[in-house]
């Protein structure tokens, strides 16, 4: 009996899984009019260690959804909160030689005053992707760095430029969950010796 019994259970594996198999390309096909498919859930994507390319799992926590790994990096099924909404905001901003802050978003400028500045998120989802490149370099000895702000508040979202960093881009990998209706600005200080004529372009990512 001791050396049957391994039979009977690759069996019984082989029964079930050839279940709702049909003639077409699919491998296996689950119906049900009642009832679905519970995916693995995790608190966040970054709780999988080692995902392959394929991999699929549902975050239980804000953006919540269905994820997806292509190889590189994760992305929710069919866009944040369940829709298909993604924007790029595109900014142009500049800094002056006065060592003050400046606030900046979705204009060619800057402002004194971060209520002046600041933008209403649309619908829930990710800020991401948070790059900057010098269109002219920064002055010898000064420096310039930018934060990602959500409701008036210092997020981390972070960039800083010297005169060594020429006009290379940097970009940010963090992350920031926002909700809709959650103010965002970004914040621009520098210190004293920045030119007037210093300009950077910036482009954050809601997703």
């Amino acid at each position: 009996m001791l050396g049957f019994r391994p039979r009977i259970f690759s069996l019984l594996v082989f029964i079930i899984f050839v279940v709702g198999y049909s003639a077409n390309a699919q491998i296996v096909e689950v119906e049900s009019t009642t009832e679905g498919i519970v995916f693995p859930r995790v608190n966040t994507t970054s709780d999988v260690t080692a995902p392959v390319e394929g991999t699929v799992v549902y975050q239980t926590t804000d953006p919540k959804g269905l994820y997806q790994f292509d190889g590189s990096s994760w992305s929710i099924i069919g866009g944040a909160g369940g829709g298909s909404e993604s924007e790029y905001f595109l900014m142009i901003g500049w800094v002056s030689g006065a060592s003050s802050t400046r606030w900046t978003f979705l204009n060619s400028g800057f402002s004194g005053s971060e209520g002046n500045a600041q933008v209403m998120m649309p619908f829930d989802g990710v800020l991401k992707n948070f790059s900057i490149r010098p269109v002219t370099v920064v002055s010898a000895g000064a420096t310039a760095t930018f934060t990602v702000r959500k409701n008036s508040s210092d997020t981390n979202l972070q960039l800083s430029f010297e005169d060594s960093d020429g006009t290379s881009l940097k970009e940010d990998t963090d992350e920031v969950i926002v909700n809709k209706g959650d103010l965002i600005t970004i914040r621009m200080d520098e210190t004293s010796g920045v030119s007037t004529s210093t300009y950077f372009a910036i482009s954050l990512k809601l997703e």
